[in-house]
């Protein structure tokens, strides 16, 4: 017979709790089932766990401590009762402990300051009625002869006897081996077992320890963090300075979220829907050329040097630019010319001719017509459109031997300002701009390198955008 020691994962599961003061402390008391008979896979297999041996050996949990997380050293698992161990692991103790009904079962006693200053999620989990996962750590005499139990013939491959209880465990990442559904767990005081769905708050703190514990280094923090989180996966930064996305894979039971697989590097794409107007008895869709068409040109609100800033805007708000037109009654030609009949004068009748609507005719009228995020961005842009403006006007008008005022520019093109202002500027492109890295690149002289904006990427004040995750293409590596 073989001497081993067991670490046996059961599951914490809420239904009730109870306030006590011990020894002028604050407890936080539930019912604990540690273990029904049956086979349990710990860290020793499968182990076939017999009612007589539970029984037998149910008193010795009394008084045994309750500590966060299996207590180990260089990776192996040691005894809860060191000292060290005790002060930053343990929140509690077993009472109360017995046999009934095929369980093991009996009470947990939480310290609550120290629970809350080790790991609060426990407390939480509890009041919120959440399941989490607890661990049996004891040893055992293994027999280490095979077999089967019960009507499915559930395979072990020794049977545990002689137990020496150690400590229980509250796991805060970990899957139970004797589960809710086997009927163990903390606050489990009968068969019948229900536990609520996992929130998306739940999935996303699970989660973050997951990858914390998978992709951090021990005894330091984790600097990375979560970006989005999808039904059957996550995408996260590995850290604050790497700037590459990664996806991956998880699954829940409905009480403790898994990872799968390795995370894969991913690029993010964004998709923007079509824009539509309903109208009659179809669907009309304009096309950003379309739109174009009737925003630039001779007569219409902008000139082809607001093409690229317009380009910058989703349809849906450059649709809303599109000048109205007059809306114009129709002629009826169905009916011929008849000589009028002569008639009395009648009376005047006040306001019976109504005069059509007027749509936008200025920038002006065309922004006042926006919603106030969209006035602000097209305000924006005409303010920087006039500021291009004078720089290139104030190059004509201040060159050498010039004879330009700038009233006498006033109503000149964008364009023609551009080739006035690169011709008197063209000996020194670069003296002209004096700086100005806008007007230096309308001039054609060299730029400086642009500044990082410090509070990151401008976000688009239209629609919002559908994000989707697309596997990164391979990196190439030199000599390959």
């Amino acid at each position: 017979m073989k001497t081993s020691y067991c670490q046996v994962t059961v599951n914490i599961a809420a239904n009730q709790v109870r306030n006590e003061t011990f020894e002028g402390q604050e407890y936080v008391v539930a019912p604990v089932v540690l273990m029904p008979e049956g086979v349990h896979a710990g860290s020793d297999g499968p182990l076939y766990y017999p009612g007589d041996q539970l029984d037998k050996y149910s008193s010795s949990w009394n008084h045994k401590p309750i500590v966060v997380n299996h207590p180990t050293k260089g990776g192996q698992p040691v005894s809860a009762s060191d000292t060290k161990i005790m002060e930053n692991s343990q929140i509690g103790f077993l009472l109360n402990m017995g046999y009934k009904d095929s369980k093991q079962r009996g009470e947990a006693w939480l310290n609550k300051p120290k629970t809350v200053n080790v790991a609060p999620e426990i407390l939480d989990n509890l009041q919120n009625k959440r399941a989490t996962e607890g661990s049996t750590g004891l040893f055992v005499d293994n027999d280490e002869k095979e077999g089967t139990w019960g009507v499915s013939g559930e395979k072990f491959v020794g049977t545990a006897m002689n137990h020496r209880p150690d400590h229980y465990a509250i796991l805060l990442n970990g899957t139970g081996a004797a589960s809710v559904k086997d009927g163990a767990g903390l606050l489990v005081n009968k068969a019948d077992i229900s536990t609520n769905e996992l929130s998306a708050s739940d999935v996303y703190r699970q989660l973050s320890k997951l990858l914390a514990s998978t992709l951090g280094e021990k005894g330091q923090t984790w600097m990375g963090f979560i970006e989005d989180v999808y039904p059957g996966y996550v995408v996260f930064y590995k850290g604050y300075s790497d700037s590459t996305l990664y996806r991956q894979s998880y699954t829940t039971d409905g009480v403790v979220v898994s990872l799968n697989g390795k995370p894969v590097e991913v690029v993010r794409t964004t998709d923007y829907s079509p824009v539509s107007n309903s109208g009659g008895a179809g669907t009309l869709t304009m096309k950003k050329d379309e739109i174009f068409a009737k925003l630039i040109g001779e007569g219409k609100p902008f000139a082809d040097a607001d093409k690229a800033h317009l380009d910058k805007l989703p349809e849906d708000v450059l649709v809303k630019l599109i000048p109205v037109a007059p809306v114009t009654p129709p002629v009826d030609n169905s009916k011929k010319a008849e000589t009028p009949t002569p008639a009395t004068t009648p009376a005047p009748v006040v306001n019976a001719t109504t005069t059509p609507p007027k749509g936008p005719t200025t920038l002006e009228e065309l922004i006042a017509n926006l919603n106030p995020s969209e006035k602000e961005m097209m305000t924006d842009m005409a303010t920087d459109f006039a500021e291009r403006r004078n720089e290139l006007i104030g190059v004509i008008v201040n060159a050498k031997g010039s004879a330009f005022k700038a009233e006498d520019l006033k109503d000149t093109s964008m364009a023609m300002l551009k080739k006035m202002a690169s011709t008197v500027a063209s000996a020194s492109p670069a003296t002209a701009a004096a700086g100005n890295n806008r007007l230096a690149s309308m001039l054609g002289a060299a730029v400086n390198p642009p500044t990082a904006n410090a509070k990151g990427p401008v976000k688009s004040l239209g629609g919002p955008p559908t994000f989707n995750y697309e596997a990164a293409k391979p990196k190439k590596t030199a000599g390959v």
